[in-house]
């Protein structure tokens, strides 16, 4: 995606092994580019949706009597991201609203050439715990590394169309999976499962789980 962060070696791999997969399974696996700009995007998502934050600003003092930050209903980060999003403007919110409305649009363009799109989930393997937290204030590169993470994700809710993530490939050091991303035009939920359904059979992931998962709770 033009504008994103490049995705890890772990996520990288694990793209490749998808491809081969799907190639084994009689697929062809092309590469295009992603419809859209992320840089582009995430200014056009901010302004569109931050400022509208503002509503839970309005309900913490209605009931507090106090600003948000000082009401004791929420916590550090959603006051913080009300108060960054008070900075956007009308015009802002305006421009962001009229980009947002073209991006299904443009992933319908590019599913005009290709059946299914492939892409990661998250440009890392992870997220470590202590990166984001709520007693965190928001600030610009706390934005920037929610976008990074965001990239291949938001614009599918934006576009409103189908995706699923299917645990293909799992990281070695760590246990996890790496999950790869498949979506489709509007209306195309059972090609999704179809393709789901036949990733299962040749690489099975029901007697797969993560270190940290339920099944190694102790109760």
């Amino acid at each position: 995606m033009k504008g994103g962060l490049k995705s890890d070696a772990g996520v990288l791999r694990a793209m490749e092994g998808s491809a081969k997969l799907l190639q084994d399974l009689g697929h062809e696996v092309v590469e295009v580019e992603m419809p859209i700009d992320s840089e582009e995007f995430f200014k056009n998502f901010n302004g569109a949706f931050l400022r509208r934050f503002g509503v839970f600003s309005e309900m913490a003092a209605g009931l507090s009597g106090r600003s948000a930050a000082d009401s004791g209903l929420l916590d550090p980060w959603t006051a913080s991201l009300i108060a960054y999003g008070a900075s956007i403007t009308e015009e802002e919110e305006r421009n962001g609203l009229a980009y947002l409305a073209k991006v299904p649009e443009m992933f319908g363009a590019l599913f005009e050439k290709v059946d299914i799109l492939m892409s990661p989930v998250m440009p890392v393997v992870s997220v470590g715990g202590d990166e984001l937290r709520p007693v965190d204030l928001v600030n610009d590169s706390h934005l920037e590394f929610l976008q990074d993470r965001m990239q291949f994700t938001a614009p599918t809710n934006v576009a409103g169309i189908p995706a699923m993530s299917v645990p293909l490939h799992w990281e070695q050091s760590s246990g996890l999976p790496v999950g790869t991303m498949f979506q489709s035009a509007i209306g195309n939920d059972r090609m999704l499962y179809e393709m789901a359904f036949e990733l299962e059979e040749a690489r099975p992931w029901k007697s797969k789980w993560a270190p940290y998962s339920v099944k190694h709770i102790p109760i």
